[in-house]
C-alpha cells in the first residue's frame, strides 16, 4: 500500500482518493464514478459551474454511499444534510439575486419612464393650448357672423347651385325605379 502511494506521488500523479482496501469498497467507488459518468452525460451537466441536474445525481450517489457504509454512518449523514442546506443555500441566493436584478431594472427604467409621461403631458398641454385659441377665434368669427347679421335685419338666403348646373345632371343608365318592379 505504501509503494503504491509512492508510485503515484513518483509520477507526479494527484491521488484523488485514499487507498481503498475492500475489494467490495473498491467496486462500489467503480460503479459510483460510472453512475456519476453516465448519468451526467444522460442528462447533459456542463463540465464546470452550477448545475442543478448534478446536485441531484450526488445526491443520489451520496445516499448510495450511506447505504453502504457501516461505521461512519453518522457522519455521513450529517454531512449529506450540510450539503443539501448548503446547496438549498446556493439556490435561495440564485433566486433572491435573479429577484432584485429584476427590481433594479425596473427601478432603473422608472425615471425614464418619468421623463417620458412629462415630455408627453407637455406635448398634449401645447395641443389643448393651441385648440383652444382656434376655438377662441372660431368663436370670435362666429360672433362677428351672428352680430353681421342682426344688422342687416335679414334673414339668411340658402343658397343653391345655379340651375345651369342642375341640368347638367344626367341620368344612370340602367332600369327605372317602377321597372324593377
Amino acid at each position: 500500500m505504501a509503494a503504491e502511494a509512492l508510485s503515484t506521488a513518483a509520477l507526479g500523479k494527484r491521488q484523488a482518493f485514499p487507498p481503498i482496501p475492500s475489494v467490495a469498497n473498491r467496486n462500489l467507488l467503480c460503479r459510483i464514478r460510472a453512475h456519476i459518468k453516465t448519468e451526467t452525460g444522460e442528462v447533459g451537466c456542463p463540465d464546470q459551474g452550477p448545475d442543478e441536474q448534478r446536485y441531484i445525481i450526488y445526491r443520489n450517489v451520496f445516499d448510495k454511499v450511506i447505504d453502504n457504509a457501516t461505521a461512519y454512518k453518522n457522519i455521513l449523514t450529517s454531512i449529506k444534510k450540510e450539503y443539501e442546506g448548503t446547496i438549498n443555500i446556493l439556490h435561495k441566493g440564485r433566486e433572491d439575486s435573479l429577484f432584485l436584478q429584476r427590481k433594479l431594472t425596473s427601478m432603473a427604467s422608472e425615471p425614464m419612464t418619468l421623463v417620458a409621461y412629462r415630455k408627453r403631458a407637455s406635448q398634449l398641454q401645447n395641443k389643448i393650448d393651441v385648440i383652444t385659441q382656434n376655438t377662441a377665434g372660431l368663436e370670435a368669427r362666429l360672433q362677428a357672423v351672428k352680430n353681421s347679421r342682426k344688422v342687416k335685419g335679414e334673414p339668411t338666403k340658402v343658397t343653391l347651385p345655379p340651375r345651369d348646373e342642375i341640368a347638367n345632371v344626367k341620368c344612370i343608365p340602367g332600369p327605372t325605379f317602377v321597372k324593377t318592379f
